[in-house]
């Protein structure tokens, strides 16, 4: 069944995908949730699990979502320092990039 609902994750089936996955509470639990809008439960599942580059990445778009400014940058400078990519990842933080000036060394925003 966790398979499937994997599957049903890449291919962009979320409603489907949560079904499944809701009793987990993992990563992908929180993919899914974070797919159909519902933040707050995907950043809750998300600020227990493993803090790896990719999960402080996600809790950064979930905060700026949430209107949470200050927590996004900090997590978002957290996870580029955890690892370079995340710099450049996603649109939906680049309005914080531009607006508090983060990596403008790298001058891609």
């Amino acid at each position: 069944m966790y398979a499937r609902a994997v599957d049903y994750l890449e291919k962009r089936k979320y409603e489907q995908a949560l079904e499944i996955l809701r009793p987990y509470e993992d990563v992908n639990t929180a993919i899914a949730y974070m797919s159909l809008g519902y933040d707050k439960a995907a950043l809750r599942i998300l600020e227990q699990s493993s803090q790896t580059a990719e999960t402080q990445y996600m809790q950064a778009i979930l905060n700026a979502r949430l209107g949470n400014e200050q927590r996004a940058v900090s997590l978002l400078l957290s996870a580029a320092e955890m690892d370079d990519r995340m710099r450049f990842r996603d649109p939906e933080l680049s309005l914080l990039v531009k607006k508090y000036g983060l990596f403008k060394e790298d001058d891609l925003w």
